[in-house]
């Protein structure tokens, strides 16, 4: 991949990533009409969302990650992404929930 992105001259670069975002958003809405549970397609969606920093898609954004959350809350990337939002939000009580969660969990597993 590097050395595909090497190759591009630096105006093809934004419509390059532009085209796998498009693709990564057609597949995670596919996924979600397959299957309306699908936490990594819900988490993935949320994270484009995000990405694009507009109120509305925010919003929706965090509207997925809690309905993902209600689904599965031991999701290791849902609660990173929750945490994550939570803490730019500055509200730190829902940020150690979070994190608590993931340390448990991990613990768990070890």
């Amino acid at each position: 991949m590097s050395v595909i992105l090497n190759v591009l001259p630096k105006v093809m670069k934004p419509q390059y990533f532009l085209s796998f975002q498009d693709k990564a958003r057609y597949s995670y809405e596919r996924a979600l009409e397959l299957d309306a549970q699908c936490v990594s397609a819900l988490v993935g969606l949320s994270v484009l969302k995000l990405n694009t920093q507009e109120a509305d898609e925010i919003r929706s954004g965090v509207q997925m990650l809690s309905k993902a959350y209600s689904i599965d809350m031991s999701n290791p990337m849902v609660l990173n992404h929750l945490a994550n939002h939570f803490f730019f939000k500055k509200d730190y009580d829902k940020v150690s929930i979070f994190t608590f969660d993931v340390d448990f969990k991990q613990g768990e597993l070890s």
